[in-house]
């Protein structure tokens, strides 16, 4: 036997935990904009400052064909204590119909002056139904003391906002009367909304998942548009090709812009698993150098020990990338139960599919194999009389230490 399995066991596991904590809460993090703001919804947004997003749309779409509810929206960024909070001023009615969400018992059904925390967010400040909370201005001086009136959940992820009449959050924003950010709107006839408002002629834009947006009575290559993008993106091909949605561009480039430092971290965490792996198989088969020095004195070539080392790895590898991949899932989800991890407002969600799940079994293993690989190469290429002497020297000095310790116990 070249390798020491317990011990291989032991230190593999605990680097497949390391990767499996780190990888799901990672790619939570590249979700956190499509979660936020994308949806399986279609969403109206403004063209440009020039053109605002009139709130009475939503209130005219209720009564489009196929239209199951029509969400208007401002939202701001605030902090309560030392806690990040995204804020969204909605109507709370089509706002839950849009995330399938509901109040809990308690929960006081006001229309007017309201604020209502998601499950998350109330369990991450520690708030209930009847606290009192002090939200700030996100661009322009502003304070206002709010109650908490409701504690609401959602199971598409957006139990981590607070929600407060759009009155309110117009003051926390700085934008004008009657208008909002975007409109949300949850509905199966999409030819019947674009009719309808062609028909408003009011400036805006259609965007759908993926990206797919549809300019209506407007036309986004025009000369002031692309300037006045160009200075806010410094890219006006990019907002062209959104078909001139704020909230489209904002959720396409957000989502890609995350998702390019979530993949660097997830290479670096591959690399880092690997080098902790290396370690752990080079002091593995450290303690069998006596026995690679025996195998390569009687002729036994690298390419064989290495072949060997990997035969007695594999099963090695495979039970603690398992196990390991296991454990890690668990403490993900331990960490976003707790809301240990908060990124924008939104508490991180691990993300674990069928995909991901293999993905790391297999990343695992492959590191792992890899890891002995390198190490019992690197043992193999040693002289053999070296290799030999070194080991005998341990033992020699390793029986004197027992002896010295007995004599002591002795006496």
């Amino acid at each position: 036997m070249i390798i020491d399995r317990k011990a291989a066991f032991i230190g593999l596991m605990l680097c497949s935990i390391l990767f499996a904590v780190s990888v799901p809460l990672l790619v939570g993090i590249g979700e956190i904009p499509e979660k936020a703001f994308g949806q399986d919804v279609v969403t109206l947004s403004q063209v440009s400052s020039a053109d605002p997003l009139k709130a009475d749309i939503a209130y005219g779409l209720k009564g489009v064909q196929g239209v199951q509810a029509a969400s208007p929206e401002i939202y701001s960024f605030c902090a309560i204590g030392q806690e990040p909070v995204f804020v969204r001023g909605v109507v709370v009615e089509e706002y839950l119909k849009i995330e399938n969400g509901t109040l809990s018992p308690g929960s006081l059904n006001e229309t007017w002056r309201f604020a209502v925390a998601g499950t998350r967010l109330a369990k991450r400040m520690g708030v209930g139904i009847g606290d009192k909370i002090v939200l700030t201005g996100s661009v322009i001086p502003k304070v206002v003391e709010m109650d908490i009136t409701g504690i609401y959940s959602s199971p598409n992820g957006g139990g981590n906002d607070l929600l407060v009449p759009l009155w309110v959050a117009r003051g926390l924003s700085g934008i004008g009367d009657g208008m909002v950010h975007a409109i949300r709107v949850h509905a199966s006839n999409l030819t019947a909304i674009s009719a309808y408002l062609e028909g408003t002629e009011e400036s805006l834009v259609i965007s759908q998942g993926g990206g797919v947006s549809t300019p209506i009575n407007t036309n986004t290559s025009a000369s002031g548009t692309e300037t006045q993008l160009a200075l806010r993106y410094l890219d006006s091909a990019t907002f062209k090709a959104s078909n001139g949605s704020y909230v489209s561009l904002f959720v396409q480039e957000g989502t890609e812009n995350v998702n390019v430092v979530v993949g660097g971290f997830i290479a670096l965490e591959g690399t880092l698993t690997f080098v902790g792996s290396v370690a752990v198989m080079s002091r593995v088969l450290a303690h069998r150098r006596k026995e690679i020095g025996i195998l390569s004195a009687i002729g036994a070539t690298r390419w064989k020990i290495l072949g060997m080392t990997l035969y007695e790895a594999l099963p090695v590898a495979v039970g603690a990338s398992i196990i390991g991949v296991t454990i890690g899932g668990a403490l993900a989800v331990a960490i976003d139960q707790f809301g240990l991890l908060v990124m924008f407002g939104q508490s991180v969600v691990p993300v674990f599919t069928l995909q991901i799940i293999i993905m790391m079994i297999v990343s695992m293993v492959t590191i792992s194999l890899g890891a002995a690989s390198a190490s019992a190469w690197a043992h193999a290429s040693a002289r053999p009389e070296r290799t030999m002497h070194e080991s005998g020297e341990e033992a020699v000095q390793q029986k004197a230490f027992d002896l010295r310790r007995s004599l002591e116990a002795e006496d």
